[in-house]
This record gives structure tokens, sequence and C-alpha cells, in this order.
């Protein structure tokens, strides 16, 4: 798994010289990351609720949001931060010298503060925690 995601990000590109290997190596990043990117995508609002953010934010935009991401996976996390946190992320950035329009996802009813930084970093944490309890019972209930 990390090699892939690693060679993924090495060389994950559609431009020249990595097209067809590159192609070939972000698929495969795709294929092995979606069933745990939905699995996380929602969990995190439970953790987001737990931490102080918006439980029902998380959802309202991994729904609406989840998909306007060019990543089958990545969107769907990232939308639900974004309603945890009540802000917007992703859109138009630069990228690699060259600007890249993209959607924004969430409302962005504020701009981004530092102490999101935090409550970003509880929720990681809360919902690796959720993600271990909810597969370790599963497991030990399979023995």
């Amino acid at each position: 798994y990390r090699a892939i995601n690693t060679l993924d990000s090495m060389i994950g590109y559609r431009e020249a010289p990595y097209t067809r290997f590159g192609w070939a190596s972000a698929r495969l990043d795709d294929l092995v990351n979606f069933l745990p990117a939905r699995l996380t995508s929602f969990l995190m609002p439970v953790a987001g609720g737990w931490a102080g953010g918006s439980m029902a934010g998380g959802y309202r935009i991994l729904f609406r949001d989840g998909r306007n991401h060019e990543s089958p996976n990545a969107g769907l996390p990232e939308a639900a931060m974004a309603g945890i946190l009540g802000v917007q992320l992703k859109g138009p950035a630069w990228y690699r010298g060259t600007y890249e329009t993209a959607s924004f996802l969430g409302d962005g009813r504020r701009e981004l503060r530092n102490s999101d930084i935090h409550l970003s970093i509880v929720v990681m944490a809360v919902t690796a925690l959720l993600f271990v309890l909810l597969f370790g019972s599963l497991a030990w209930r399979l023995k």
C-alpha cells in the first residue's frame, strides 16, 4: 500500500515523461483507496461533532460536494472536513506553476482561522480512533 501511494505521489502525473506509467500508478492508488476514503469520510462528521465541529454540516457538505473533485477519493473527506469546519476548501489554485480551476467544497460561512488547524487534527485523530475501534471490534467478533 505504501509503495503504491508513494509511486502515485512521485510519478502519478498525466504529462510526459510519466504519461503511461503515471496513469497506471494513479489508477492503482484510486483503487486501493476507494473503500478507505468512503469509510473515513462517513466517520469524520461523527468525530467532528465530538470535537466541537458540525456533524450535520459534515454530512451535508459530504453528500453535496464530495463528488466535486477531480479525485474519486480525495473529495469525500475534504468535503466532510469543510462541512465540519464551516469553511470552503479546494477551489482554484496554482499547482506546479499552472493555474487550475476547481470547485470549492463547502459553504464558506467564514474565513479559515488558525484554530481550524487544531480542530482538523483532532477530527482526524478521533476519526482514526473510531476506525480502529469499529474494525477492531468487528475483527474480535469474527474470531
